[in-house]
C-alpha cells in the first residue's frame, strides 16, 4: 500500500504506533510478572510445607491403623 497523502500516511503511522508497546510498557509488565512470580513462589513454599505436614499425619494414621489391626 503506497500512500501519497502525508496526512493519510501520518494517520496510518499513528494507528500503528498506538498498538506498539513502549519500553516503559515492557518494564511495567516485567515488574508485574516478577511480583506475581515471587508471590507464586511464596505460595508454593507454603503449599509444600502443608503437604509435608499432611504426609507426616498420614504416616501417623497408617501407623495407628497397623497397630489396631495387629490386635
Amino acid at each position: 500500500m503506497i500512500l501519497s497523502d502525508s496526512d493519510a500516511r501520518l494517520a496510518v503511522i499513528n494507528a500503528l504506533l498506538r498498538d506498539a508497546a513502549t519500553r516503559k510498557d515492557i518494564e511495567d509488565l516485567r515488574s508485574d510478572v516478577d511480583k506475581r512470580a515471587e508471590s507464586l513462589r511464596t505460595e508454593i513454599k507454603s503449599l509444600d510445607a502443608e503437604v509435608a505436614s499432611l504426609a507426616e499425619r498420614v504416616v501417623k494414621v497408617e501407623g495407628s491403623l497397623e497397630e489396631m489391626t495387629k490386635e
